[in-house]
């Protein structure tokens, strides 16, 4: 499946590499996210993605994501910052949100934490118990970066998720968002200050 390809109605992804790849310690993120991962199998230098067309919304655009998490079998190189974006629809969103989180009682940029995105709320507690759609870390510059998101609002959280479970349910964890939901954009100057 090439990068950025439409009407993708499910199936097996495959991805060809020059070296024989780990079948071991390969991490997929999607987003928006799936209700489960989807299967991941490595024969020699072919990572295959299995995704069922029931764990696919229609005119979606999604992002696999693996980060440095596929590497050579022999020498342990990682690829890199390793992406595939698709769409279930007949075009690639292209609209983004960007900003900053900041500790509130400190005035430093909070690297920690993740910012989520939910699309709808029905409460404002969906947060303690409900995953989001999307998900990104905050760099070590204090920025976060949403892309290829729909023309939708989202609500917006900053969360110090020390479970790495995407909700905000420990005792322990910063917290920080936004009342009113915000729409994606894609004006470069829309920059989105969150103080945990």
């Amino acid at each position: 499946l090439p990068d950025s390809s439409l009407n993708f109605k499910g199936g097996i992804i495959k991805l060809s590499f020059d070296e024989n790849i780990s079948p071991t310690g390969i991490v997929l993120s999607t987003f928006p996210l799936m209700s489960t991962t989807p299967k991941i199998t490595v024969n020699k230098k072919t990572v295959s993605i299995n995704i069922p067309d029931s764990l696919l919304e229609t005119n979606t655009t999604y992002q696999l994501k693996f980060g440095n998490s596929i590497k050579d079998i022999y020498e342990g190189t990682a690829y890199k910052d390793l992406s595939l974006t698709f769409s279930t629809g007949n075009n690639i969103d292209n609209l983004f949100l960007q900003g900053t989180v900041t500790q509130a009682n400190t005035g430093m940029y909070d690297t920690g934490v993740h910012v989520l995105l939910y699309s709808k709320l029905l409460s404002d507690t969906d947060v303690t118990y409900r995953k989001p759609l999307y998900v990104t870390k905050v760099g070590e510059t204090g920025v976060f970066t949403f892309t290829n998101l729909p023309n939708k609002a989202f609500y917006i959280y900053a969360v110090k998720n020390t479970n790495n479970n995407y909700i905000y349910d420990a005792p322990n964890e910063r917290i920080a968002f936004l009342t009113r939901p915000i729409d994606a954009t894609n004006d470069s100057k829309q920059i989105i200050n969150l103080f945990t």
